[in-house]
């Protein structure tokens, strides 16, 4: 059977074409569009191959479809409705995606990404569970990469939030990297959605993740950058969002810290301060929701609410005042914080939102 054909006889060629011209042998990005360019289709580009090529990128995209229908994905392209049009300002959209979970729920707009260093500091954790719960309880969709650091910390505080969130991730849907993450993976597609431009099973490899950046940028209204070096992935999230004409809020950091370097700089050449969830909403021109109303039938909730009607400067200060152990007293924060009870400020005080 030769290529136009076996094309042609599968159950969706449109489908079949556009993922195996993403598998063809020594057909790089810039190729592709290049072909698809001269030949008009997908389709017409995948015929234009050499028959053997064509014909092991085929027997490829076949054996990806059947694992994506075994583990229970989705292979998306611009045809469809569940791919994300903010894909097609990309100067190199994908010509297909596989997806876990509700995409189009999920990356629902209003969404923002919020990227930063896998090396996190106590304080960068602290600032984007306080600015993710708000925008979530917004109705802001999160996007991240789910790699450490930052962007766990951020999926985490919206599924917490009760929020929306979306990991693009840079190997296969069904591969959570780091392998650690399997849970925080297994929860997100649950409750939001995965996407990955690689087909199941795809593992890690020199490039997967720069490419995987340019779709958080993408899938985001506008991006916030909580701590990163100067050389780092965020910091390439952040060309893809400038090149897109995303605006880029970024939240400050001690001047003598080498996870805020990167993003001290940004703020200096004009990105957008971000202290506060007000802040942050303000870049997709929304406005900060009232207080959710506070749960009190949790005693120690309930010791932590009143000891805060007046702000604790420090975690240490608040646990003095309730005598708890630290670690009682943080569970209450969290909860009180989720519910949009409480803020913790970027100083480290913690007091009742206004």
């Amino acid at each position: 059977m030769n290529v136009p054909s076996r094309i042609s006889r599968a159950p969706d060629p449109g489908r079949l074409a556009a993922v195996a011209l993403t598998f063809a042998e020594g057909v790089g990005p810039v190729t592709r569009r290049q072909m698809v360019g001269a030949h008009g289709t997908i389709r017409r580009a995948v015929e234009a191959l050499a028959p053997d090529v064509a014909m092991r990128a085929i027997d490829r995209a076949e054996r990806a479809a059947s694992e994506a229908t075994r583990i229970g994905a989705s292979c998306v392209i611009p045809d469809d409705g569940a791919f994300p049009v903010s894909f097609n300002e990309l100067e190199d959209p994908p010509l297909a995606i596989w997806t876990l979970g509700d995409v189009v729920e999920a990356a629902a707009s209003p969404a923002i990404a919020v990227v930063g260093t896998r090396d996190s500091t106590p304080y960068g954790e602290r600032v984007t569970r306080s600015i993710v719960a708000g925008l979530a309880r917004a109705g802001v969709s999160i996007v991240s990469g789910m790699a450490r650091g930052i962007d766990a910390m951020a999926h985490r505080a919206a599924l917490d939030a009760g929020g929306r969130t979306v990991a693009v991730l840079g190997t296969g849907v069904d591969v959570p990297y780091p392998v650690g993450h399997r849970e925080l993976h297994g929860a997100i597609a649950r409750a939001g959605a995965i996407i990955s431009e690689g087909p199941p099973g795809a593992r890690a490899h020199a490039g997967c993740f720069p490419r995987r950046n340019r779709l958080i940028a993408a899938l985001g209204g506008a991006t916030i950058v909580v701590e990163a070096g100067v050389k780092s992935g965020a910091m390439g999230t952040v060309e893809h969002a400038l090149a897109l004409g995303r605006t880029v809020g970024v939240v400050p950091g001690p001047v003598d810290s080498a996870q805020s370097e990167g993003t001290n700089l940004l703020i200096r050449d004009g990105a957008t301060p971000i202290t506060s969830v007000a802040d942050a909403l303000a870049l997709l021109g929304l406005s900060a929701p009232g207080p959710a109303s506070v749960q009190l039938d949790d005693a120690v909730q309930r010791k932590v609410w009143d000891a805060l009607a007046k702000p604790a400067r420090t975690l240490d200060v608040l646990c003095m005042s309730v005598g708890l152990p630290a670690r009682e007293c943080m569970t209450a924060i969290s909860a009180l914080e989720v519910r949009g009870a409480i803020e913790c400020g970027m100083t480290g005080e913690i007091r009742r939102r206004s």
